[in-house]
């Protein structure tokens, strides 16, 4: 029998290292390491609102449509997504900036596909149950 249970509301539980706590609530490091491991990910870089021009400037040369969304972030909050054209990616900034200040933001080509999530702790003993 399982002699400690517990509740995980997020990507943080008491057998998981802080370090992977970290990567994963930095999207662009978590992006940065899954190309590494040569993994697809969508095209997208990391911006301040201090940096609207250049923003803009690199979702015009991009392909359409695009998501403005938090580096920092989960459970979807504040993400931005089907933006079609400048003005949507500009008004999706602004909002962006009107929710989480200066906080930065990625903009990244829109990928299509299944969500899939995975939580992943240590090995389990061969004689442990799982209860879901």
């Amino acid at each position: 029998s399982l002699s400690n249970k517990e509740i995980i509301l997020d990507r943080d539980s008491s057998i998981n290292p802080y370090a992977v706590s970290v990567v994963c609530g930095d999207k662009f490091l978590a992006k940065k390491l899954l190309q590494r491991a040569n993994i697809s990910v969508p095209v997208g870089e990391v911006f301040s609102f201090d940096e609207l021009t250049e923003a803009l400037t690199y979702a015009q040369d991009n392909k359409f449509p695009l998501v403005v969304k938090p580096v920092f972030g989960s459970h979807g909050y504040d993400i931005h997504m089907d933006l079609e054209n400048l003005v949507e990616v500009k008004d999706a900034i602004i909002k962006f900036h009107n929710s989480l200040g200066s906080k930065p933001f990625i903009i990244e080509q829109q990928a299509e596909g299944e969500e899939y999530r995975i939580f992943i702790t240590n090995e389990l003993d061969r004689n442990s149950k799982l209860s879901f």
